[in-house]
């Protein structure tokens, strides 16, 4: 989700269709009503995950395509303003891709990164984090695998002050001690998307990331969903690193209650302080509901909010809008059906 220089906002996601899914992207006005709306795919299943705006004024997209029904491949767009495409293309190999998060590097070229399946008719098939960079024109310069013996994925990746690379995901091979099952893993790669630290942060029990932030002094603070700490089920994880040192830990602290609270996109907000948006069953109106939460720079609580009804809601990003409100993408379901959905709040997350 992008505030667009008209205070309008742009969005990615997946539109079904009769007997297949397209990428669809979504320009909406102030207020959110739709200005126009454009779908993307072939007659497979075409998902969106991702977009970001580029410094000439147009979107890059990535997302994940089906080339046949036990196939997929990166699928990566880049559309001007008005959602007509500049370039089109598909990244992968003989076996299985997922496009999960791209950014447009500080060259003006793209890193992209998601998922990699093994050869699935292997004994020990598993999946690796995959990293593409791709040139301005969308095609493929290299590709970098991080993986072990198990399964790592990829949720989210920045670039650094330093030029590098930072990805966020999950782990099962590179645990700590006192570590098992799935942990969050964080990734720092050189410009050539050669790791350079690896860091996993978890417990006893399944834990994931889903997103990354660096702070001005070099430092960075990480979000996902931990089933190791917290008040039950599943939870919020918020962790700090020192600075430009993903190895070590400041602190960390856990949102949530007595269900699952899981957490999807975190914020730098223009206060200095952070918000997150995810999901909770702990809290709200209905089975699930979207929160967001403010904290400040050790981690402790500064309001909550939920948004939802009676059935199921579910928060995925986040953004601090220009009048330092804040603008929540996410997805509403009723009736066996879902639909994208945009919330705008004031500074104080108030829907006003």
């Amino acid at each position: 989700m992008i505030q667009t220089s008209d205070d309008g906002y742009i969005f990615v996601g997946t539109k079904d269709l009769v007997n297949s899914t397209d990428i669809v992207v979504v320009k909406t006005d102030m207020y959110g009503n739709p200005v126009w709306e454009k779908t993307y795919g072939d007659s497979l299943n075409n998902i969106g995950n991702s977009i970001k705006a580029t410094a000439d004024g147009s979107y890059i997209i990535l997302g994940t395509t089906y080339i046949d029904l036990n196939q997929t491949d990166m699928h990566l767009l880049k559309i001007d303003s008005k959602g007509n495409v500049i370039f089109e293309n598909l990244i992968g190999s003989n076996y299985s891709e997922t496009g999960n998060s791209v950014i447009e590097t500080s060259e003006g070229e793209f890193v992209l990164v998601g998922t990699k399946q093994n050869d699935p008719d292997a004994a020990n098939s598993s999946l690796d984090i995959c990293m593409v960079k791709a040139n301005a024109q969308g095609d493929s310069i290299w590709t970098r695998i991080v993986g072990g013996t198990a399964d790592e994925t990829a949720t989210g990746i920045i670039q650094n002050f330093d030029g590098n690379y930072v990805i966020i995901g999950s782990s099962e091979s590179f645990a700590e001690v006192g570590q098992a099952k799935s942990n969050i893993f964080i990734v720092e790669t050189n410009q050539n998307g050669i790791p350079i630290t690896l860091m996993s942060y978890g417990g006893q029990e399944n834990d994931h990331g889903s997103s990354v932030i660096q702070l001005d002094d070099g430092s960075y603070i990480l979000v996902g969903t931990t089933e190791s700490f917290g008040s039950g089920g599943k939870d919020v994880f918020v962790a700090k690193t020192a600075v430009g040192d993903i190895r070590t830990k400041e602190w960390e602290t856990t949102f949530g209650g007595e269900k699952n609270d899981l957490g999807a996109h975190i914020c730098l907000l223009k206060d200095a302080n952070y918000a997150i948006i995810g999901t909770t069953e702990s809290f709200g109106n209905g089975d699930r509901d979207m929160y967001l939460v403010k904290f400040d720079g050790i981690g402790n609580e500064i309001f909550y909010r939920t948004f939802g009804s009676t059935g199921y809601d579910q928060g995925k990003y986040l953004i601090q809008t220009s009048d330092e409100g804040f603008g929540i993408l996410g997805l509403t379901g009723f009736e066996n059906n879902s639909m994208i959905c945009i919330n705008k709040t004031n500074a104080d997350g108030e829907l006003k």
